[in-house]
């Protein structure tokens, strides 16, 4: 007997921009000053590398 796959399947697509909304949003609710505002831009720098190296992981 062959065993129900309890495997999800995800849309990549939207949960890539979901992600990316995700990361916006949070960059957008931190209060920016002189200390922030630099880590800021490194989230929002290095989400698009997060999501292409999923996108890779699952493709």
């Amino acid at each position: 007997m062959e065993k129900a796959s309890n495997k999800r399947v995800y849309d990549l697509e939207n949960r890539t921009a979901v992600f990316g909304e995700s990361v916006i949003r949070l960059c957008k609710s931190i209060q920016q000053d002189a200390i922030t505002r630099p880590l800021i831009q490194q989230i929002v720098r290095s989400a698009p590398h997060v999501i292409k190296l999923r996108a890779g992981k699952e493709g």
